[in-house]
């Protein structure tokens, strides 16, 4: 947040002296991070930023619900081209980089998990989010390859 309200290098150094932790397990027992991160949240972390933050926000995910942990928008595969040539797939694909193969096929069980439980809860417009996102790139890395119909 003090990038983007276009803090000073002392302001920066402060802000990031706040942050403490020196692995993502530690997050798991800290009661004020949240995935969601306020402002922007995932969508202004690098690739190694992602990588250190999603076993962490998937986890707080399951443990808290599917409605205050990740956003399915983090995980879904946007095939958009803005006029400008900016490439929100491509963009995606960066942010993904750092996950090796083992990384990703547990990203997609994890997708399979949610929409699961979702569907469970009878709440088809958060399953619909969570599927959308499997089906538009994770189900390419699941070793399952594919979801199983949505049971009427």
């Amino acid at each position: 947040m003090v990038i983007d309200d276009e803090g000073s290098s002392a302001e920066r150094r402060a802000a990031r002296r706040q942050d403490t932790d020196q692995n993502w397990i530690e997050l798991l027992d800290d009661e004020q991070w949240h995935p969601l991160g306020g402002v922007g949240g995932f969508s202004f972390l690098d690739a190694a930023g992602f990588h250190y933050y999603l076993p962490a926000a998937m986890i707080h995910t399951i443990h808290h619900g599917a409605r205050t942990g990740l956003d399915a928008g983090v995980l879904t595969l946007n095939k958009a081209t803005k006029p400008d040539g900016f490439s929100q797939r491509e963009w995606h694909l960066e942010k993904w980089s750092r996950l090796d193969d083992r990384q990703r096929r547990c990203v997609a069980r994890f997708l399979r998990y949610l929409i699961a439980s979702e569907e469970a809860l009878v709440d088809d417009y958060v399953a619909s989010d969570w599927r959308t996102a499997y089906e538009r790139y994770w189900n390419t890395v699941d070793e399952l390859n594919g979801m199983p119909e949505k049971s009427e």
